[in-house]
């Protein structure tokens, strides 16, 4: 037996032999066009004419495969690599001997697009600039790339280790980069490469060049560019100068040139949740000094304004300054000549760290799952805008709202009834008051490494939560309150400790813990001034005026009241400045419980008949 096992063994050796005996050895090396270098990784796959995989080899770091190829057979050799078209070559290895060696070169085209070198490093300060000093380089940041129009991530960079990295950028898409390093700010980039006729457009990037060895094309179709990318660190206190924010001489009003600044300070704050600042806003010394403060006061307002309506930056995060000609940079103060370019330096916008959560909201957030919920807050943002279409009871719904809700998967066959619609809006509203409730927490009790700042409540929040979880309010909060049951029932509760940001001269103050007996009683309707401007929603109707009595008066909190012209009585929500946040409370508080409430605009006192 076992001379037979090994008389087997030998016959393998032997066939195994006279195969390879049977192969010729193919050389060669794959190198970029123009002589740009030997390309390493190529993948190099040998297929028979019917398309059949026979072998597959990758170049090495000097461009160079070897690879053995079977006697008297036409071949296929496919050679590609990301970034770089397909190579396709044909090779036959008919009457050639055992002896004889193929050679072969690959030259490989790259695909139109652009190599993005870039290096991390510290913003360096006006003293490390003027005395020449190199930047810090960063490493160990969490390095992201998105292709927006492709919807994939095509990089994910975590706890890198070096300060320089490389992505391939190809034609016709939009990417997104993300840099992300504790302790700095994070840093949001976009990249258009022939996209709606910008052959490359860079957005969020420092000074970008084309390289030494890689100048572009003439047609402008491929190169590499390198790009020097500072982060800025996160200093409490500091104050950082926001550019390009301007106004009209002795006005607050948001010009269209310091909106889009505002909209990427939106973008900053959006990508650092953990961040509590302070937008200030300074003047010249031109001027008496308590209007200049007043202005300051007014545009700091109008800026944070800006940014807290438009998005959904929560107010808590952000305080409006005005510091008037109180913090002048150079030495332009009262009485002393200076030129116009000196007295523009004071006229500044300045945004300051004031705190930090100890928590970051996106620490575990990828790029992709950021993009996505950006998407879908603008979906609804967009769906919220759109115009309100009525359907009654027993009517089919519109096909446009049919294809709206097919393309976000919530398909009409799952809708069966109007009870089955109200449930949606109830549990709609439910989980709203929930999101208020856990951000009033955060406003009330936040959670700050470095300082403590004083918040204000939502103006969102409904009123029994303002009751109980009540933080340092600096002024008189005048928007709407959601729809919430009001228990008539003693209650005890306490007001939030809030601790005053040390060395604040604003008119901070600590609220002791205490406790209280609520007991609530209904109060009245109130009727809508004569002479307001803006938007209700419009909850319930009734033909005479409604006793003190009735639940809607102990369900909700304020309420206003109007005398219609024929006689009726109206019982609203309110007020609203713009029918987009009216619309918002309708559809998410309202409508699940009074199925008839709707948007009504008001001109000076008066009930508009069209919004």
């Amino acid at each position: 037996m076992r001379e037979l096992k090994l008389l087997i063994f030998l016959c393998s050796i032997t066939f195994l032999n006279a195969l390879n005996a049977q192969n010729v050895q193919l050389e060669g090396y794959v190198y970029e066009t123009g002589n740009r270098g030997f390309l390493n990784e190529v993948s190099i796959d040998v297929y028979d004419t019917s398309d059949r995989l026979i072998t597959s080899v990758n170049s090495d770091l000097s461009g160079i495969f070897k690879v053995d190829l079977p006697i008297g057979m036409d071949l296929i050799i496919k050679a590609s690599k990301d970034i770089f078209k397909e190579k396709v070559m044909a090779v036959s290895t008919v009457g050639k001997s055992l002896d004889e060696k193929l050679y072969l070169k690959v030259e490989m085209e790259r695909q139109p697009g652009y190599i993005f070198d870039v290096t991390l490093a510290a913003r360096r300060n006006e003293k490390e600039i003027k005395q020449n000093l190199p930047s810090d380089a960063i490493q160990g940041a969490r390095i992201e790339v998105y292709n927006n129009t492709k919807d994939k991530q095509v990089l994910d960079l975590i706890d890198y280790p070096n300060p320089n990295f490389k992505i391939h950028f190809e034609d016709g898409n939009h990417y997104t980069i993300m840099v992300r390093k504790k302790g700095f700010f994070t840093k949001r980039m976009e990249a258009y490469v022939n996209v709606k006729g910008c052959i490359l457009c860079f957005d969020g990037v420092g000074e970008v060049k084309p390289g030494v060895s890689d100048i572009m094309t003439e047609e402008n179709t491929m190169g590499t560019l390198l790009a020097n990318v500072e982060m800025q660190k996160v200093e409490v206190g500091k104050a950082i100068k926001v550019e390009n924010i301007y106004y009209n001489k002795n006005s607050a009003k948001i010009r269209d040139d310091a909106a889009e600044e505002l909209d990427k300070l939106i973008t900053v704050l959006k990508d650092n949740p953990s961040l509590i600042i302070e937008l200030s806003s300074h003047t010249d010394s031109r001027g008496e000094d308590k209007f200049n403060m007043k202005l300051s006061q007014r545009r700091a307002e109008a800026a944070v304004n800006y940014i807290t309506n438009g998005s959904d930056i929560e107010k808590f995060r952000i305080t409006a300054k005005g510091y008037g000609e109180s913090k002048l940079v150079n030495r332009c103060k009262d009485g002393v000549e200076c030129s116009e370019r000196r007295h523009q330096k004071n006229r500044r916008t300045e945004i300051k760290v004031t705190g930090v959560l100890s928590e970051d909201p996106l620490k575990d957030f990828s790029l992709t799952r950021i993009i996505q919920k950006e998407k879908e807050a603008k979906l609804l943002e967009e769906i919220l805008n759109q115009e309100v279409i009525e359907v009654k009871a027993g009517e089919d719904l519109p096909d446009e709202i049919k294809k709206q809700m097919e393309e976000t998967g919530k398909k009409t066959k799952d809708i069966k009834s109007d009870s089955e619609m109200q449930a949606m809006h109830k549990e709609e509203e439910v989980e709203q008051v929930i999101e208020q409730v856990e951000l009033v927490s955060v406003a009330s009790k936040p959670k700050v490494s470095e300082v403590v700042v004083d918040q204000e409540i939502p103006a969102s929040t409904p009123e029994s939560v303002k009751e109980v979880s009540r933080p340092v309010i600096k002024e008189k909060i005048s928007q709407p309150t959601a729809p919430v049951v009001r228990p008539n029932k003693k209650r005890k509760t306490s007001d939030a400790k809030i601790a005053s940001d040390a060395g604040n001269s604003n008119g901070s103050r600590i609220i002791n813990e205490l406790e209280v007996n609520v007991e609530y009683q209904p109060s009245a309707p109130q009727r809508i001034e004569s002479g307001y401007t803006g938007y209700m929603v419009e909850f319930f109707t009734s033909q005479n005026e409604l006793p003190q009595s009735h639940e809607i008066f102990s369900k909700h909190g304020k309420i206003y009241k109007e005398v219609k012209k024929d006689g009726s009585h109206a019982y609203l929500f309110g007020p609203f400045g713009e029918w987009r946040d009216a619309n918002r409370f309708l559809l998410s508080a309202v409508i699940g419980n009074y199925e008839s409430s709707k948007v009504i605009r008001y001109k000076k006192g008066k009930r508009m008949t069209k919004n």
